[in-house]
């Protein structure tokens, strides 16, 4: 295979498998997980696909595409090193800016938020909660997933894996006070930042609560495992968020619900909390030191171990195309 050949046959294998992954990044399941685990956007996922895919093409121009089946897949391993390495450091990246907003607004009093970006630590407060889709038990928000086993059938070995299959998300407006007064969070598009999960493993027709109502559980798989994070009542959370006056507007959100103007207006709140476009809106289930600790030790994390395997990867990967490794 010469050099030209190998050039056109890797844009197309590459032109096939970032729409394979941006296809995937485009249902909610994967963009939805990747956000609320990560904190990384699926724009951004899709960007370090692009990035991986352009410098194994560059390596090739500038060096030479191994032209045997040996070589390509001498070039696969190290290659996913990298990729690996790329989103590391986006989760890095991510978490950094998170914990940077943490620090810069500070940890104002329930009582005294005004219109605008703000982070508050108080207790949960909401009179009538709901209960949980999945397990009951009282809850203000919630996250959701289902897993299925085996559900496109065995691989080659004739192992049986887990995929995950569906997720979603809800919750209720509540009031968050921390004993200088109330503000009003509406959690519903929060990125839910909880540590406690529970798990069942069941049979696809006993599903627990009301599992059938909320996911479509029509998928396939002989075994489903019930993934669910909820936050309750009487529990203290740190919010970092925008907060917008219920009366004149300023700040206004899409995401805003009625219900969470009424609560804030019936108790005097004054202001809630929801999603903005242009900020962060987390949920955590940690003190604001200990929000900030989580923050932190993800950033160094991602940071240290997301470079040390670039590294690691192109290390590995330049002799493949025959590009000296840098001393």
């Amino acid at each position: 295979m010469n050099g030209s050949a190998a050039l056109v046959g890797y844009i197309a294998a590459a032109s096939i498998v970032l729409l394979f992954v941006l296809g995937g990044l485009a249902t909610p399941t994967d963009h939805d997980w990747l956000r609320s685990r990560t904190g990384v956007s699926r724009g951004v996922a899709g960007g370090i696909v692009v990035v991986l895919l352009v410098l194994v093409g560059a390596l090739g121009v500038v060096g030479r595409f191994p032209r045997t089946e040996a070589g390509l897949e001498a070039a696969f391993l190290p290659g996913v090193l990298v990729g690996v390495g790329l989103f590391g450091l986006a989760v890095g990246v991510a978490n950094g800016r998170t914990w940077v907003r943490f620090r810069r607004r500070g940890d104002t009093p329930t009582g005294e938020v005004a219109p605008g970006p703000v982070a508050v630590t108080g207790r949960i407060e909401r009179a009538d909660p709901p209960t949980a889709p999945f397990f009951g038990g009282p809850a203000v928000a919630w996250e959701w997933s289902v897993e299925a086993k085996n559900r496109h059938g065995t691989n080659d070995e004739g192992r049986r894996a887990w995929s995950r299959a569906r997720t979603g998300q809800g919750g209720v407006p509540f009031r968050l006070d921390d004993g200088s007064g109330p503000v009003v969070v509406d959690p519903t598009a929060a990125r839910l930042d909880v540590s406690g999960k529970t798990t069942e493993e069941r049979a696809p027709d006993d599903p627990p609560g009301r599992a059938a109502a909320v996911a479509d559980l029509d998928m396939g798989g002989e075994r489903f495992r019930f993934n669910e994070r909820s936050l309750a009542p009487g529990e203290t959370v740190t919010v970092l968020g925008v907060a917008r006056d219920v009366e004149t507007n300023e700040y206004r959100s899409d995401a805003g619900t009625g219900a969470a103007d009424r609560l804030a207006s019936d108790r005097g709140a004054g202001v809630v909390l929801d999603a903005s476009a242009d900020e962060p809106f987390v949920v955590s289930d940690r003190s604001r030191a200990g929000t900030r600790r989580r923050y932190a030790t993800r950033a160094w994390l991602g940071g240290v171990v997301g470079a040390g395997t670039v590294a690691l990867g192109l290390r590995w990967l330049l002799p493949v195309f025959e590009v000296p490794v840098p001393v």
